[in-house]
C-alpha cells in the first residue's frame, strides 16, 4: 500500500453506531481497517516510514478508532448473544469478523501508541480506552476457565 492510498482510507474512517456494526457498509470498513493494520505492521517490521500512523495522527482519527473499539465491544456483549443462534449457521463468517474486528482495532492502536503524538491526540477518549483495558484485565484475572460458564462462541 502506498501512502496516498493509506491517507484516503484514513480519511474515510468514521464513527459507527452499534446498530450499524456487521452491516454491508461496515464490512467494507472492516476490510479497509484491516489493510491499514497490515500496512502498519509491515512498516514497523521493516522499520520504514510509518505513514499509516502519521495519517491517523494528522487526520485526528485516534478517537475514532477508540470509539470503534468500544462500539465493537458493546455489540459483542449485547447483540452477539441475541443473534448468535439465529445467524450462527448461515452468517458465521460475518459474526466472526465482528469479533475479530476488535483485535484489528487494538492492534492498530498499539502500533500508533508507540508515538507520543498519537497518545496525545486521543484526548478525552483515552479515559474510555483506559476503562476498556481495565474491563479486559479484570475479566482475564477473575475468570477461571475451569469453572466459568462458556462465553458465546461462533460455530
Amino acid at each position: 500500500m502506498l501512502a496516498p492510498e493509506a491517507e484516503r482510507i484514513v480519511e474515510g474512517l468514521r464513527v459507527w453506531k452499534v446498530d450499524e456494526v456487521a452491516r454491508k457498509g461496515w464490512m467494507r470498513y472492516h476490510q479497509e481497517l484491516e489493510k491499514l493494520n497490515m500496512q502498519a505492521q509491515i512498516s514497523v517490521t521493516s522499520q520504514s516510514d510509518e505513514f499509516v500512523v502519521e495519517a491517523l495522527i494528522d487526520q485526528e482519527k485516534i478517537p475514532v478508532l477508540i470509539h470503534d473499539l468500544l462500539a465493537t465491544e458493546v455489540w459483542k456483549e449485547k447483540v452477539l448473544p441475541l443473534v448468535q443462534e439465529e445467524l450462527g449457521s448461515s452468517h458465521y463468517v460475518k459474526l466472526y469478523l465482528v469479533v475479530y474486528h476488535e483485535a484489528v482495532v487494538i492492534s492498530l492502536l498499539e502500533k500508533a501508541f508507540y508515538h507520543a503524538a498519537a497518545v496525545s491526540s486521543g484526548g478525552d477518549m483515552l479515559l474510555d480506552l483506559a476503562d476498556y483495558c481495565y474491563r479486559r484485565t479484570v475479566y482475564l484475572n477473575t475468570v477461571d476457565p475451569e469453572t466459568a460458564p462458556p462465553r458465546p462462541s461462533l460455530p
